[in-house]
């Protein structure tokens, strides 16, 4: 894995974290088990195992189809394998279950950019924003999701060609990081087109074995 897919990552599931607060529900034990089998699959890393994973997350989503972090993780091992289509259907699950997370809303455009929807895509990429937006209004900046939330944005802001304010915003939020680590990770964005990002995504070097 690149750097810089390191820290897409970490924008893109950072705020929604896979939790899933829904009052008094619970998953179904055994959906848990099945994507428990298929998690520990991801150490071997390779199209053959993935695919197995994605076959018990099929499971698991099927016993219990309001099992979100199920979902969350075959629309991972789904992107690894490239198959996109599969992925935003998995993408309208999770936006059923959380319907205001703006990082569903995010690698939703992510994908639709990557079958070619440019449509679609901008249509997610505003939605996100919006919902970015939103949040940031009303957060203190001392929030431990402040950065997770403004990355998020930034990316949002790059994905719909408006990569100077992005940048810009990027430039801001960086000068207020005291950690190295986190500013560097910030300023690691600045510059990078959208062509860069979708490129990353879709590189052939997820699978060395």
């Amino acid at each position: 894995m690149t750097t810089l897919k390191f820290f897409l990552a970490f924008f893109i599931t950072g705020f929604c974290a896979c939790r899933q607060n829904t009052g008094k529900y619970k998953p179904d034990p055994y959906a848990i088990k099945l994507n428990d089998s298929a998690v520990s699959l991801i150490s071997y890393m390779n199209r053959d195992s993935t695919q197995r994973a994605i076959s018990l997350l099929d499971k698991a989503t099927s016993i219990d189809s309001n099992y979100f972090l199920g979902y969350y993780n075959k629309r991972i091992f789904q992107t690894g394998l490239k198959q996109y289509n599969d992925a935003i259907k998995t993408t309208f699950d999770l936006i059923r279950i959380k319907p205001f997370a703006n990082d569903l809303y995010m690698t939703g455009g992510l994908l639709y950019e990557l079958t070619g929807d440019t449509v679609s895509a901008k249509k997610y990429f505003e939605k996100s924003l919006s919902i970015c937006n939103s949040i940031l209004d009303t957060m203190k900046s001392n929030n431990s999701s402040y950065e997770i939330v403004a990355g998020n944005k930034a990316i949002n802001l790059k994905m719909l060609g408006k990569e100077e304010e992005a940048d810009k915003f990027l430039e801001v939020l960086s000068e207020r990081q005291t950690d190295t680590a986190l500013k560097q990770a910030v300023l690691l964005w600045v510059g990078k087109s959208k062509r860069e990002i979708l490129e990353e995504m879709s590189r052939d070097d997820q699978y060395s074995r």
